[in-house]
């Protein structure tokens, strides 16, 4: 079960950070780059953030600023927990937090492939409280993916605070039947409700890779986050 505070939905302490020249909102892998985009109602930020800045050495925050909202992506490379016998290459995290301004009607998070680069060979692989797909090219496997209603059912009665809204469609008696997630020909994509001017959303997006020569499914072990690691991600930006 993934339990995560309410103390972890405040926007990113970046006002110490580093500034760094302005790069693209995305997670880079072997098979190549996985773009990360948020539309607010009918604003969409995605590609170079007009601001990038550094909050660790393998951490760094993105940020919007609209008139309607104020959106911040912190992209982190981490260390997954994955059953001892597996083995994870590489695994990047991209945590969207976006605060209402004024009065948005809908949030949509994409997680997609740049465009040409979509591996040929891949599709869904979820899990109980996990959204995600796998794609593999030759010995190569990587796997993209996020919470789905369950699991963000779990964390609000647990106490994690979620907007108005987004609680009324998730934390329901059967949350397995609420889908937020939709599997795109190239990536995932998360539909939730708007926010209340003041109010804060926050998901994540998770991609690891790993060598399936002498195992199996290491990647999709690492991005079926635990809160406690999605804390560790946390604890360079807050």
């Amino acid at each position: 079960m993934h339990l995560l505070p309410m103390k972890a939905v405040q926007l990113f302490d970046v006002e110490s950070a580093a500034a760094l020249k302005p790069t693209a909102a995305d997670i880079v892998t072997p098979l190549g780059t996985i773009e990360l985009s948020l539309a607010g109602g009918a604003i969409r930020v995605a590609g170079i953030a007009p601001a990038t800045l550094r909050v660790s050495t393998h951490a760094r925050v993105h940020v919007w600023d609209h008139p309607d909202f104020r959106a911040e992506l912190l992209v982190a490379t981490i260390n997954p927990e994955v059953p001892p016998s597996l083995v994870v290459a590489g695994c990047q995290v991209g945590l969207w937090r976006v605060r209402a301004v004024t009065e948005i009607d809908r949030c949509v998070f994409d997680a997609v492939w740049r465009a040409g680069s979509t591996p040929a060979e891949g599709g869904p692989s979820s899990g109980q409280g996990l959204a995600a797909l796998t794609w593999s090219v030759g010995r190569l496997e990587v796997s993209l993916g996020a919470w789905d209603a369950e699991a963000m059912a779990w964390n609000a009665r647990a106490g994690f605070s979620l907007p108005t809204a987004w609680r009324a469609v998730i934390d329901v008696d059967d949350p397995s039947n609420v889908i937020i997630e939709e599997y795109l020909n190239d990536g995932l994509r998360l539909r939730l409700p708007g926010l209340c001017p003041g109010e804060l959303g926050q998901v994540h997006f998770a991609a690891a890779w790993a060598d399936t020569a002498a195992q199996s499914s290491a990647a999709w072990f690492a991005v079926d986050l635990s809160a406690g690691q999605i804390l560790t991600v946390l604890e360079a930006a807050v």
